[in-house]
């Protein structure tokens, strides 16, 4: 095999993972919607239990982490390269990470409260008045 058709072949195998995960992302969101749907007091169970010290930090993570996400999508953008990409993604995902956990959450609960702020509106509001406040 010559060198165009080992990166036609990656480049295969490649794509072909990522619309793997994506699917494997919409089965998880579907599945989980659907639990939501059918115990909807659960999740409103679960949104209580955030403290508003709680909800003001993750306030100021997701601040950090959406500029992150921003930086590395523009990087992105230019990038023709699939190992360049993966190596943009796995500095992301580390990053944001390490953002978190810095900040003083931890990864876990920023998702929790992360899930939570997309299925509740009360709560994106509240979050978003916060972030409101935090810049004036």
């Amino acid at each position: 095999m010559n060198a165009r058709n080992i990166l036609i072949n990656k480049m295969k195998w490649m794509a072909i993972s990522l619309i793997f995960a994506v699917c494997l992302l919409f089965c998880a969101l579907f599945l989980h919607a659907q639990d939501v749907y059918q115990h909807p007091e659960t999740a409103q169970q679960q949104n209580a239990d955030f403290s508003d010290k709680e909800l003001k930090k993750f306030s100021l993570i997701k601040n950090e982490v959406d500029e992150i996400r921003k930086k590395y999508s523009q990087s992105l953008g230019m990038v023709d390269n699939p190992d360049k990409a993966r190596s943009l993604q796995d500095k992301y995902i580390k990053q944001v990470l390490e953002t978190i956990r810095e900040k003083g959450m931890s990864v876990e609960r920023y998702t929790e409260i992360s899930r939570a702020l997309q299925r509740d509106p009360e709560l994106r509001e509240k979050i978003e008045k916060m972030t409101e406040q935090q810049f004036k």
